[in-house]
């Protein structure tokens, strides 16, 4: 299952960038919008380049067909590694585990400037081989996934706001 979502912010690029980048400020976001033990596992930072894998558990309304595969409570494990690109975008490749649930949640963003602000796009493949649910259970991470971004998105909109 393919998932692309654009969130528009009205901060500069370089703000929307350190929201991304800063360990503390990543750490901060994911509190903010309802995971519990979030960790930063790696952050290694260059001038062009970063990478951070983050830990976190999140709650997620699993409907009961799923019940026995994903739990009400997840721990979700996420890696990114960015880079600068020549035209001053910085693009992402990430991948997300969730422990014991058998699901590849993988993509990547693209931060980029706009006459307005900033913008994140991001495009994430779900994909479970389980027979009979797996497509289920991706159609469900999905909806989980985008029910996620979107408190993510709230949060760093009104964070924007005040930069």
């Amino acid at each position: 299952m393919e998932l692309t979502v654009i969130h528009d912010y009205d901060c500069s690029l370089g703000t929307l960038v350190e929201q991304f980048r800063q360990p503390d400020a990543v750490k901060a976001k994911y509190l903010a919008v309802g995971a519990e033990k979030v960790r930063i596992l790696q952050c290694d930072d260059t001038q062009d380049q970063w990478r951070m894998m983050t830990v976190r558990e999140v709650e997620s309304a699993v409907p009961g067909l799923l019940k026995s595969v994903v739990g009400d409570r997840n721990l979700l494990e996420q890696s990114e590694h960015w880079h600068q690109m020549e035209d001053g975008t910085f693009h992402c490749i990430l991948a997300i585990q969730i422990q014991g649930v058998p699901l590849t949640i993988q993509g990547g963003m693209i931060l980029s400037a706009t006459d307005d602000g900033s913008r994140n796009t991001i495009s994430l493949t779900l994909e479970s081989k389980v027979p009979f649910i797996g497509k289920t259970l991706a159609q469900f991470a999905a909806r989980d996934s985008e029910r996620l971004m979107k408190l993510e998105y709230r949060y760093l909109k009104q964070l924007c706001q005040v930069a």
